[in-house]
């Protein structure tokens, strides 16, 4: 400090701009081989390709299936083999991007007696663990809780996750009870007409975030 002291303008003016980018630099490197790092032990970041992804739901409705597809979400998913306790996959669904096929199964769907989305405009699955599965490298069981229509359930899901480099593939399917969430009010919680059990499967493309 005494040396910096006995140096004229300019030259303090100098000394302190190279200190600063020297700074900069060092901390420009750190996060590259952090990143490097992260990279090396294959914790990656994912977005959704919703274009190249597909949500479905099927309930029987007089013994026939009757399937519902949701067009849109958005998620957090990190997925590291070496380190699953920091890995997640949060997924957020609005609930009116669903599509039954036709217009009237549309309003009934989205109605208070279903999902109420005027109330509860998105479902929300959030994982707390994830664990790999003892028999297959690419497959993985996925705890956490899923929220539709205010209601909490906590779920333990089987998912395959085929990661390609800058591409990957997230995909599984299990059984709900719709009365769970409240799906079906009134009459319609007739389960000898409409089935309690309801399929979800889910196909998720990813791609690397940037």
């Amino acid at each position: 400090m005494l040396f910096i002291n006995h140096l004229d303008g300019n030259l303090k003016c100098s000394l302190f701009n190279s200190i600063l980018k020297f700074s900069v630099i060092s901390l420009v490197l750190n996060f590259l081989l952090f990143s490097n790092r992260l990279k090396a032990n294959g914790i990656d970041e994912w977005d959704i390709d919703l274009n190249k992804s597909q949500l479905m739901v099927s309930v029987k409705a007089d013994g026939t299936p009757f399937e519902t597809i949701f067009t849109r979400m958005e998620g957090r998913i990190i997925l590291d083999k070496n380190n699953l306790q920091n890995s997640i996959i949060d997924v957020l669904v609005p609930v009116e991007s669903l599509e039954t096929g036709n217009k009237d199964g549309d309003e009934l769907a989205l109605s208070e007696d279903f999902f109420n989305q005027v109330k509860w405009p998105h479902a929300k699955f959030t994982s707390h663990l994830i664990e790999k599965d003892k028999l297959n490298v690419e497959h993985y069981w996925v705890s956490g809780k899923l929220q539709i229509k205010g209601h909490t359930q906590k779920i333990r899901v089987p998912v395959l996750f085929k990661n390609n480099g800058k591409t990957a593939m997230l995909s599984g399917k299990s059984i709900l009870q719709r009365l769970d969430f409240s799906l079906g009010t009134g009459e319609w919680t007739n389960t000898q007409w409409l089935s309690n059990n309801v399929e979800v499967t889910f196909s998720l493309s990813l791609k690397i975030k940037k």
